[in-house]
C-alpha cells in the first residue's frame, strides 16, 4: 500500500476528518469531545454486521473495557487509509482498535496496554501446492525463494520480526486491495505461493472465499516469534488521562504477559 491517494480518495478522506472534528462534544464522562473508536472490515476480530452493526470478538473486548472505564464512545468504520489520517490529523479523541505498535506509528500515535494477543502466525497456502514447502521449515527460508510468491495487502504490519524480514530479504510479492479474502483466493487461483495469517482468522478467510477447508492447509513457522500483540491506537487529542484510565481497566480485566 504506497503513498499515492488519488484526489477523489484524499476529498473523501478530508470530509471524514472534518465529521471528526466538527462531532458534537455531548455526554462524556472523561472530556468535553467524544471519543470516537474507528476499526476497519477485518472479521473476526472487529467487522460491521449484516444489520450494520460493529461486531466482532475484539470489538465487544473494547467496548468492554470502555463501558468499565467510565468512558462513552462511538464505533466508526473506516478504511484503514482514513484511519491513519484521522489519527495524524483530526483534532477530536480518537482510538482505532487492533492495531500492532511499531516505531513509525508512535511517532505520531499513543498507544494503549495491549488488549490482546494472537496466536502465533502461520503461513497458509493450498493442498495442492503444499509440496513447494516441503524442505522450508523457516520463514527466512521461505522469504529467500524467488520461486515462491507471497500475496499482501500494502502498508500492514506482521510484527517486528516478520516487518523486518520483509525489508531485508524483499521476498516476491503479490500486492492486493481489499479485505483478506482475496489473498487466499490468488493463492487458491495459483497467483501467489501462500499468505500469512493469525491462525483466528483462518475460518473466517475459507468462510469468506468458498473454499473447503481440506483444500487449505497451514504451515507453523520454527523462526516465527510468540504472536503480535494487538494495542489501542490513540491520536495525541486523547488525554493521558484517559489513556491511564483505559489502560487501568485494561490491566484489570485483560491482562497479558507482554514479554517475547
Amino acid at each position: 500500500m504506497g503513498n499515492f491517494l488519488s484526489p477523489w480518495k484524499m476529498k473523501y478522506i478530508r470530509q471524514i476528518t472534518l465529521l471528526l472534528i466538527l462531532w458534537p462534544a455531548t455526554g462524556m464522562a472523561t472530556a468535553a469531545e467524544p471519543l470516537t473508536v474507528s476499526y476497519f472490515e477485518r472479521p473476526p476480530y472487529y467487522y460491521t454486521d449484516a444489520v450494520g452493526e460493529p461486531g466482532g470478538f475484539l470489538l465487544e473486548r473494547t467496548r468492554n473495557i470502555l463501558r468499565q472505564a467510565g468512558v462513552e464512545a462511538k464505533f466508526l468504520a473506516l478504511t484503514p487509509y482514513q484511519i491513519l489520517y484521522v489519527l495524524r490529523h483530526a483534532m477530536v479523541p480518537h482510538c482505532s482498535i487492533g492495531w500492532f505498535k511499531n516505531a513509525q506509528r508512535e511517532q505520531f500515535a499513543k498507544f494503549s496496554e495491549p488488549i490482546y494477543r494472537n496466536r502465533d502466525l502461520v503461513l497458509l497456502t493450498t493442498k495442492a501446492q503444499l509440496p513447494r514447502f516441503s524442505d522450508l521449515k523457516t520463514l527466512r527460508a521461505i522469504f529467500s525463494d524467488r520461486h515462491l510468491t507471497m500475496a499482501r495487502m500494502g502498508g500492514f504490519s506482521y510484527g517486528s520480526y516478520v516487518d523486518d524480514l520483509l525489508e531485508k530479504l524483499t521476498p516476491k510479492t503479490l500486492f492486493l486491495a481489499g479485505e483478506q479474502g482475496c489473498l487466499l483466493r490468488a493463492v487458491a487461483a495459483q497467483r501467489a505461493s501462500y499468505m500469512l495469517v493469525a491462525p483466528e482468522e483462518i475460518d473466517t478467510l475459507i468462510g469468506l472465499t468458498g473454499l473447503s477447508a481440506g483444500a487449505v492447509v497451514a504451515i507453523p513457522l520454527a523462526d516465527v516469534p510468540v504472536g503480535n500483540l494487538r494495542y489501542l491506537m490513540c491520536n495525541r487529542a486523547v488525554t493521558d488521562e484517559t489513556l491511564e484510565q483505559l489502560n487501568r481497566t485494561i490491566d484489570k480485566l485483560y491482562p497479558l504477559q507482554t514479554a517475547d
